[in-house]
């Protein structure tokens, strides 16, 4: 009987311990809360670090400090952002090896012109050749979503000073191809691309300004043609289009930008 007993006030007393630990974790955990932000960095779901740890003992709380938090110094956006050259311009075989290897990061545009019709270019390279595809390529690092739209918009529609305005993501996707550029130099069976893509949505600034392709400015991104279409002409008929084109047509109607 005295076993019992001391047994019980052994587990009594541990109880008390584990819940006297689980209260002042939940007050520290509690207390970084109230100073984290809930929101990103910017309208892009981008979020910049700097290197001050606030985590608490236990692990719990924000890890790294971002740029609303009025108490942290040294957070270097502009560093962070940086293009440098070497990451525009790859090596082929850095290249090839990374398509092999790894998924590559797109962002592609969903990209309205002042007339209310939409951007679409026909591709000529693997993957996803001859078919209707949006603008869009390999994002850079140190670019957020927004600033990889806008520059695949100048650079493929050949106006450097085109005033688009990135508008907000529409989705994320994440693509299977059963084929690249580079398969010819593959292990049978290695085949394939797998692209992460994100959809941005992006308008013209200037309500008045005209935009065209300029001609020959596409041939240099793997496409032979560009159109332009309504968002009707893309949802009215389910065969029309690829359902990537059509999906991201009907998310950006969901989303308010349609």
């Amino acid at each position: 009987a005295l076993y019992i007993i001391s047994s019980l006030r052994n587990s009594k007393n541990l109880e008390k311990q584990r819940e006297t630990k689980l209260s002042a974790s939940s007050a520290e955990n509690t207390s970084h809360c109230r100073s984290t932000s809930t929101a990103a960095d910017d309208a892009f779901q981008s979020l910049f670090y700097g290197h001050e740890s606030r985590a608490g003992s236990n692990g719990i709380g924000f890890p790294l400090s971002t740029l609303d938090d009025p108490t942290v110094v040294g957070i270097d956006k502009a560093s962070l952002t940086a293009v440098h050259p070497e990451y525009v311009f790859l090596p082929k075989e850095m290249y090839k090896f990374a398509v092999e290897h790894l998924p590559i990061v797109c962002v592609d545009v969903i990209f309205q012109r002042n007339d209310g019709k939409l951007l679409l270019f026909f591709r000529k390279d693997k993957p996803a050749a001859n078919i209707w595809w949006w603008p869009g390529g390999r994002m850079f690092r140190g670019e957020t979503f927004a600033a990889t739209a806008e520059r695949k918009i100048r650079d493929e529609t050949g106006n450097p000073s085109l005033s688009v305005q990135a508008v907000g993501v529409v989705d994320v996707w994440n693509t299977f191809f059963p084929d690249s550029s580079w398969d010819l130099s593959r292990q049978p069976g290695r085949e394939g691309t797998q692209t992460v893509n994100i959809s941005v949505f992006c308008t013209l600034s200037d309500p008045s300004e005209a935009v065209e392709v300029v001609s020959g400015s596409a041939s240099s991104w793997a496409v032979q043609a560009h159109r332009w279409v309504s968002p009707s002409e893309v949802t009215d008929c389910e065969d029309a289009f690829d359902k990537y084109v059509t999906l991201n047509v009907r998310q950006c109607r969901s989303r308010g930008y349609l």
